[in-house]
């Protein structure tokens, strides 16, 4: 996973990078992303399923996130919508 994330204040004024998402059975899609934040802790903003592997072979599809920090930790809340298709 590659993040570049810009604070001001506590709040992401611009979000980028590349994330390997993996499901339970260990197959991963690669996807890219931007977006920005309202306020500290939440962000949203554009992802683009780019590729996978095994069941995710050839996936493609864009979607939009919303990312709501759970308090003061590194965990957070994650809504993707939109949509995907496999070949």
């Amino acid at each position: 996973m590659q993040i570049t994330n810009d604070l001001v204040d506590g709040v992401s004024t611009a979000i980028n990078g590349h994330r390997i998402v993996t499901d339970k059975d260990g197959d991963k899609i690669f996807t890219v992303y931007e977006g920005k934040g309202s306020a500290p802790g939440i962000i949203a903003g554009t992802n683009q399923w780019t590729g996978g592997t095994g069941k995710f072979t050839g996936i493609q599809g864009n979607n939009t996130f919303h990312v709501t920090a759970i308090g003061k930790t590194l965990a957070s809340w994650v809504v993707w919508e939109g949509e995907w298709r496999l070949p």
